[in-house]
C-alpha cells in the first residue's frame, strides 16, 4: 500500500472483516496511481481522482460506486484525524462522470493488430533478449489471447500440437484451437527445448529443463521436491502476462493493466465485432456452446448473468474502440 503506515492505522479502526478486506483491496488497486501522482489518495484533486477512477474501477457502474464509497470514507477519516488539509474531493464527483472507456482502453486489447504491436514491443529483440526464456513467455501470452485457460496452457502436451492442421487440442476439453504460424514456430522451439540460459554472478549459466510430455516444462532447479514429470504451476501464467503488460507500459508510457482473463475477453469481443452478427446471435451460436462444453452444469441463471455482463462489456468495447 502507498503511504502504508497511515493506511494501516486507518485499517486498524475497521472491525468488520468483510469491510477490512474491501478496504485492503481498493488500497492495493489504487497504489500504482498514487505512486504515479506521488501522493496519497486523500491529497488528490478532482481531476486526479477522476483519472484514478477512470482506470481503476472496472467497467461496471456498481464497482465505481463501491470504490468511491470506500475511498470517500477513508478520506473522511484522514480529514477528521488531521492527516490532510484537503477537502474530501469525492463529494464533488458523480459516478456518472467516470469515463469507462479509459478503463476499457487500459484493460483490453482492441484487435489482433494492437496485440501484435504490444508483443513486438514487449518481446522485442534487444541486447538483453534471451530466447530460452522469452520464447516460452511469448507463447504463454499468445495462447491466452487465443483463448486457452491457464490450466489448459500448463497441461498442454507436445502431442497436442498438430503442425499440419495448425491446431492445438485442448488437454481438458473436447475442442481444438486454430493457431497462427508464429504460435506453431514457438511451440516447436518449446517442444525441443532442453535447457535455459540464466544470469549468474559471473555471466550466464545453463540449466536443464525437465524431460517430460509437456510443452512447457519446469527447470530442474525449480522442482523443490516435485517429480520431473510435474507440469508447471498454473500461477506462472498470470505472472508472465503481467510481465508482458508491464514491459509494454515501461517501453511506451501508455498505461495498460492486462490480465489473462482480459486477454481472452479481448479476443472474444473482437471476434463478436468482426463476425458482423448481433451480440445475441453470436452469444447463442458461439459463446453459449463453449460455456456448456467447458461446464456442462452451468445453470440457466448463471447463463443469463453471463450474457448480461458480456453484453455490457461488448457495448463498452464498441464505444471505446469503434
Amino acid at each position: 500500500m502507498y503511504n502504508s503506515e497511515q493506511k494501516q492505522t486507518f485499517l486498524n479502526t475497521i472491525t468488520n472483516d468483510n469491510s477490512y478486506r474491501s478496504f485492503q483491496r481498493v488500497f492495493k488497486a489504487v497504489q500504482d496511481m498514487e505512486e504515479k501522482f506521488g501522493k496519497d489518495i486523500c491529497e488528490m484533486n478532482v481531476d486526479e481522482l477522476l483519472t484514478v477512477l477512470d482506470f481503476k474501477t472496472g467497467v461496471r457502474i456498481t464497482n465505481t460506486e463501491q470504490t468511491m464509497s470506500l475511498l470517500r470514507s477513508y478520506v473522511d477519516w484522514c480529514i477528521q484525524n488531521g492527516k490532510t488539509t484537503s477537502e474530501n474531493n469525492f463529494d464533488k464527483i458523480s459516478s456518472s462522470e467516470v469515463d469507462k472507456t479509459r478503463t476499457c482502453r487500459a484493460r483490453y486489447v482492441k484487435s489482433p493488430v494492437e496485440f501484435e504491436e504490444m508483443i513486438k514491443i514487449a518481446f522485442g529483440m534487444n541486447v538483453d533478449y534471451n530466447e530460452s526464456t522469452e520464447i516460452p513467455n511469448e507463447l504463454m501470452v499468445r495462447l491466452c489471447y487465443v483463448g486457452l485457460e491457464n490450466e489448459e496452457i500448463v497441461l498442454l502436451e507436445k502431442a497436442n500440437v498438430d503442425y499440419e492442421a495448425k491446431t492445438i487440442k485442448s488437454p481438458l476439453y473436447d475442442c481444438v484451437y486454430h493457431v497462427s504460424d508464429r504460435i506453431l514456430k514457438l511451440c516447436k522451439f518449446c517442444a525441443e527445448q532442453e535447457e535455459v540460459l540464466l544470469m549468474a554472478k559471473f555471466g550466464m549459466r545453463k540449466e536443464r529443463v525437465c524431460s517430460n510430455k509437456y510443452l512447457f516444462r519446469n527447470r530442474l532447479g525449480t522442482l523443490r521436491g516435485k517429480s520431473e514429470d510435474s507440469p508447471l504451476n498454473k500461477l506462472v501464467i498470470p505472472r508472465k502476462v503481467k510481465a508482458f503488460s508491464d514491459a509494454y507500459v515501461e517501453s511506451t508510457g501508455n498505461y495498460k493493466a492486462i490480465s489473462c482473463d482480459k486477454l481472452r475477453e479481448s479476443k472474444m469481443l473482437y471476434n463478436i465485432y468482426e463476425s458482423g452478427e448481433t451480440f445475441d446471435v453470436y452469444f447463442n451460436q458461439v459463446i453459449l456452446p463453449d460455456i456448456k462444453m467447458r461446464n456442462p452444469e452451468y445453470t440457466e441463471r448463471k447463463t443469463q448473468e453471463r450474457r448480461r455482463i458480456l453484453k455490457g462489456m461488448y457495448d463498452l468495447y464498441k464505444e471505446t474502440f469503434y
